[in-house]
């Protein structure tokens, strides 16, 4: 018997867009929410280094998120197979999500140049060793 707020394989429905990914394969789906509309969401299969016991860990971690954080905490739930076997886990996407790769990509942007001699104050250390 799987847990109530899980899913089955049955359930996803998955799409072909490419998913950057940092280590684990990811595969973008829809599944249906409490009221039977479409969501997008995110799968992760298990694997060797995403074994079941981390996959519980990080839907347990999901629900202490979403207690604390609310709607900005993404959904995460356990995957299971037609045999009732765990598989992998599904985390619903969130609305302006702005991710940590693209936070890092518009820092990249609009990083300014690095200091040149003419904007750098002199510092000598006989003038730091004195406040000490």
């Amino acid at each position: 018997m799987i847990p109530q707020k899980a899913f089955t394989l049955a359930d996803l429905a998955f799409s072909n867009d490419y998913v950057p990914t940092s280590g684990h394969a990811v595969k973008k789906c829809k599944v249906p929410d409490e009221q039977g509309r479409k969501k997008l969401a995110f799968y992760k299969p298990l694997d060797a280094t995403y074994p079941p016991m981390l996959a519980k860990l990080c839907v347990a971690i999901g629900v202490i998120s979403r207690l604390s954080m609310g709607d900005r905490a993404a959904d995460t739930r356990l995957i299971y197979d037609n045999k009732g076997k765990l598989v992998g886990t599904l985390s619903f996407a969130l609305d302006d999500l702005i991710t940590m790769q693209s936070i890092n990509e518009q820092n990249r942007l609009k990083r300014k140049p690095p200091c040149d001699k003419t904007r750098m104050q002199p510092i000598s250390c006989s003038i730091i060793l004195q406040k000490f």
